[in-house]
């Protein structure tokens, strides 16, 4: 009798040791955080002839953010826009005790000049300038204490100290993009991005550093629907958009409707995640005439919908210690 219940007992240990809580632990995923669908509104605008303004907000299950950007004309050729933004998000951590939803907010600055070198060259080729400063903040969350079996099979416990690590971020991106075609419009943007993150338990990943390059497309489908395509290979993270747009006729207001699905892949520590996004665009100055001076405004418009900062995900990472 006592070797048949020491039997059962040791079936019961095997399959607690086997369950899904104790194999997950420790933990070595890479979450992915889905953050919408997320809707999103701006409103642009002109101040005067050569500047205006732009307000976006958006709000999703896991995200939101609000933006205002500001941007002038110089000179005819020379264009400059100061973006400021607030985003919080709701991302999945992976900590040694298992995957770990955190609330973690970010503020970020930029600055972004143009040089359009001429409108009427067939390439009509643009020089750009971004510049950027984020900052995210820390947080200690609750520790996690429990038992696991380690490669060995013995069973040890353990206390997991977490918390999230911000981060204070910069980075410069050099671009140019050129008209290749008629309604196509192809661009690259050499990046560098310096990352800080505030680990206080782990002794690496503590920066990240380097070069990297994105590439754009814009196609123009139709005279009012227009597509377009960005990937970013940066050190921090990799970067994909896919959108589709319509913009509106004479006869139907100043509305752009946009449609977009992006992916942002996490590097070095940093979660990844994807959303989304259906955005509203309303111009209250846009005007449809064949004047080249209504042709700025109408450029400088649609160039300040994007800011000069616009960072995909918090730069937060968990940071942790295990005893």
């Amino acid at each position: 009798m006592k070797i048949k219940a020491y039997h059962a007992l040791l079936f019961v240990n095997t399959l607690l040791l086997a369950s899904p809580l104790q194999a997950a632990i420790p933990n070595s995923g890479h979450p992915d955080t889905q953050l919408g669908p997320t809707l999103k509104a701006s409103l642009n605008s002109l101040l005067t002839d050569n500047s205006g303004y732009s307000f976006a907000g958006e709000l999703g299950s896991r995200n939101v953010r609000i933006n205002g950007t500001v941007a002038a004309r110089f000179f005819d050729r020379h264009l400059l826009k100061l973006s400021g933004e607030f985003l919080w998000q709701e991302i999945t951590y992976a900590y040694f005790s298992g995957n770990q939803p955190n609330w973690t907010n970010q503020g970020a600055l930029g600055a972004t000049y143009l040089y359009d070198f001429n409108y009427y060259d067939r390439l009509h080729p643009q020089f750009s300038l971004n510049a950027y400063y984020a900052h995210s903040a820390s947080a200690l969350l609750a520790p996690r204490t429990g038992t696991y079996t380690t490669s060995s099979g013995v069973v040890a416990a353990f206390t997991n100290t977490r918390r999230v690590g911000g981060a204070d971020s910069r980075g410069i991106s050099p671009g140019f993009k050129l008209r290749v075609l008629p309604g196509t419009k192809v661009g690259m943007d050499l990046n560098y991005d310096k990352v800080r993150y505030t680990r206080k338990l782990l002794e690496t990943g503590k920066i990240v550093d380097g070069f990297g390059a994105s590439l754009h497309l814009d196609q123009q489908l139709t005279d009012f629907i227009f597509a377009g395509v960005d990937a970013e290979f940066r050190q921090p993270f990799n970067y994909y958009d896919a959108n589709i747009a319509w913009q509106s006729g004479p006869c139907d207001g100043p509305w752009q409707v946009k449609l977009a699905g992006v992916y942002t892949n996490g590097k070095k520590a940093l979660p990844s995640s994807s959303d989304i996004v259906l955005s509203f665009n309303y111009f209250l100055d846009r005007q449809y005439s064949p004047l080249m001076a209504e042709r700025e405004k109408n450029e400088l418009l649609a160039w300040n919908v994007k800011p000069a900062v616009h960072l995909p995900e918090v730069l937060v990472v968990a940071d942790e210690s295990v005893t």
